[in-house]
């Protein structure tokens, strides 16, 4: 039997996981170096990175922006979250209250005066 085909149990998934996220973020800390010294500095005159600057600023780039992938806060969470199920129960004259609720709070934040409600 092979090494991937054993039952290795929680601590190898333990090891095993964190050792693949190090090498992929160092790998693309690369590719933002890369990247970086190909584009920025002929185009807006920045300096050059190095590859721990370019691992830094991926590091940095995650921490005030959060995911690289889908996840939490991604598109996909206002398309199928729970208010989704909760607006396709809705009968029209429900969804029209709805939405004139949202046009006041809008009004009342400050926003621009909204037209007629958008039809679904």
């Amino acid at each position: 039997m092979t090494y991937f085909g054993q039952r290795r149990g929680p601590w190898g998934r333990f090891f095993f996981f964190p050792l693949v996220a190090g090498a992929a973020a160092l790998a693309l800390g690369g590719v933002v170096m890369v990247l970086w010294n190909a584009i920025l500095p002929d185009a807006v005159h920045a300096g050059r990175l190095g590859y721990w600057q370019g691992v830094g600023l991926l590091v940095l780039c995650r921490v005030l922006f959060g995911s690289y992938g889908p996840g939490r806060g991604g598109p996909g969470v206002r398309a199928h979250g729970p208010g989704r199920e909760k607006w396709l129960h809705m009968s029209e004259e429900e969804r029209r209250q709805f939405r004139q609720q949202w046009q006041r709070r809008v009004r009342a934040w400050g926003g621009p005066p909204q037209g007629p409600p958008p039809t679904v």
